[in-house]
């Protein structure tokens, strides 16, 4: 994915209310799509959650950084490049914290069918601040569901926060 913007930010609370260690097992693989330099896998990492996670990145940069930053965890994989060809065919859950165009997001939808039609197996797509929710909404592929997180800001102020969760519609037999 090369159309990236400065990422809108998340916080701990935001990756505690999606990802939730007793649903997930060994066998998953979180992908977190643009990792930059690896602040939503360090929360993972904090988290305590103990399945393989790959970072994608398009930044060489941010990617070495994160790579370093990872070189102790070898539950961690750092890959750099397009991260729409670099989509790692056992990833199950994949993390994108919306700073794309939406061209971007398009190509990233049909690499992710791709993927799921050629492994046979569903994936979860946590979309979190999702300006380009429409991409999945209006493709009869995908099934989205939003709902609202919580955060809160300065003097107790609840500020909403989008998350899609995305599935697909069929998986190949």
């Amino acid at each position: 994915m090369t159309s990236h913007r400065q990422s809108p930010g998340f916080d701990r609370s935001d990756l505690e209310q999606i990802f939730v260690d007793d649903l997930l097992d060994e066998r998953d693989v979180l992908v977190d799509v643009g990792c930059g330099v690896g602040d939503v896998i360090d929360q993972w990492l904090q988290m305590g959650l103990d399945c393989k996670i790959v970072g994608l990145e398009a930044d060489e940069d941010s990617a070495a950084a994160s790579s370093r930053r990872f070189r102790q965890h070898e539950q961690v994989s750092i890959e750099f490049g397009d991260i729409v060809a670099g989509l790692p065919f056992n990833g199950s859950i994949f993390f994108l914290n919306d700073p794309y165009d939406e061209s971007t997001v398009i190509r990233f939808a049909d690499a992710v069918h791709h993927l799921v039609v050629e492994a046979r197996r569903g994936v979860m797509i946590y979309y979190l601040n999702c300006e380009h929710l429409a991409v999945f909404q209006d493709d009869p592929r995908f099934i989205v569901q939003v709902e609202r997180l919580r955060r809160v800001a300065g003097q107790g102020v609840q500020v909403p926060r989008l998350l899609a969760t995305v599935t697909l519609a069929t998986v190949a037999q």
